[in-house]
């Protein structure tokens, strides 16, 4: 009890310097880890990594990791796929699919994307640690995590519910060395070259580090000219005393959108139109619901962070009706079986290990 006391093991993979995604240039070189658990995930990652990549000017590292339970006699393994080199090597036997999925995908893209594929085997109390080394070891920025449901094919019945995955998302939150997102996929989110349709990406924002870091994964995004982006803004109806601190934080973001338009690359700027601001007051979270059904068709995807709303009018009175607190309020209600429409939503946390020098 006294060890348990005075050692805390997510100490482990602190680190003294910011991973986030706020933090980096928005034609930076960006690296994520992936994470895999059955290969329904699969094509839910490559379409997310596919729409968030932006061009040749600005790399993509994606380091691919299959999780697999551990089963018997089994020894602990994490075994190092080469993903650029045909063969798979051993191991192979765990991750074909895996494999194989994000090598045609790396050949479609071909642009400075790097990807490296590898198949963790360990039980299912110790899968945070390998995540959380993993992303100390490269330098990671962003952690993708699926969520623990999968859903049918026409996204109207769950297929399969994962306590376990559930837990290890939850240790992952608690105790990774960078920024985490959960995909919850219900629609495909894919930036389909040869159709004529945008994809549409919605991100709501409040106020905060955790908004600020959804605000910027979805400034990547943006820069593809297949993505329409829209920030929605909640104002809270009755403003407090520090209305003029919210004031300046919302001068901040909307300064921040423009900066989606001004990128320090010319050559790849987009039309202002592309991306719109707007703001609505809210009462209570009674008015929040009703907007975002109101807006339910309207997205195919849905960027919100894990701490949304929190201590705001925006999810007042709404705060005991969480069923899944690893995705905040509102994104609680995004990934419901009572909102309306079937859009997938990445919930994003930041960083939040950070040792002291």
């Amino acid at each position: 009890m006294a060890i348990r006391f005075l050692y805390d093991p997510s100490k482990r993979f602190m680190c003294y310097q910011k991973r986030s995604l706020s933090s980096m240039k928005i034609n930076g070189a960006l690296k994520t880890l992936v994470c895999i658990h059955r290969p329904d995930h699969i094509s839910s990652m490559i379409n997310l990594l596919e729409a968030c990549y932006q061009s040749e000017k600005s790399s993509l590292t994606c380091y691919v990791l299959h999780l697999v339970e551990l089963q018997g006699q089994e020894v602990p393994t994490l075994i190092a796929h080469k993903v650029q080199k045909l063969g798979a090597g051993t191991g192979a036997k765990y991750s074909e699919n895996v494999i194989l999925s994000f090598e045609n995908f790396h050949r479609y893209v071909r642009g400075s994307i790097f990807i490296y594929t590898f198949t963790c085997i360990t039980n299912s109390h110790h899968m945070q640690d390998d995540i959380c080394w993993l992303a100390l070891d490269k330098a990671v920025t962003f952690i993708i995590l699926p969520f623990h449901r999968t859903w049918s094919l026409d996204r109207t019945s769950i297929v399969s519910d994962s306590e376990m995955i559930r837990f290890l998302n939850f240790n992952v939150l608690k105790q990774a060395p960078c920024s985490v997102g959960i995909l919850v996929e219900r629609h495909l989110v894919n930036k389909n070259q040869e159709s004529q349709q945008n994809l549409k990406v919605c991100v709501i924002f409040v106020g905060g580090e955790d908004d600020m870091e959804a605000l910027a994964f979805a400034k990547r995004m943006a820069r593809q000219e297949s993505v329409t982006l829209t920030v929605l803004c909640l104002l809270a109806a009755k403003k407090s005393k520090k209305a003029t601190d919210w004031d300046q934080m919302l001068d901040t973001v909307k300064l921040r959108v423009r900066e989606l338009v001004r990128s320090n690359d010319p050559g790849n700027l987009k039309e202002e139109s592309s991306t719109t601001y707007l703001e609505e007051d809210i009462v209570d979270g009674a008015d929040t619901s009703m907007l975002l059904r109101s807006m339910a068709f309207d997205y195919d995807l849905f960027i919100i962070s894990r701490t949304c709303g929190q201590n705001h009018a925006a999810t007042l009175g709404d705060e005991s009706w969480c069923e899944f607190e690893e995705l905040g309020v509102i994104g609680d209600f995004l990934a419901s079986p009572d909102f309306p429409s079937k859009t997938s939503v990445l919930v994003v946390q930041q960083q939040r290990t950070i040792a002291s020098n």
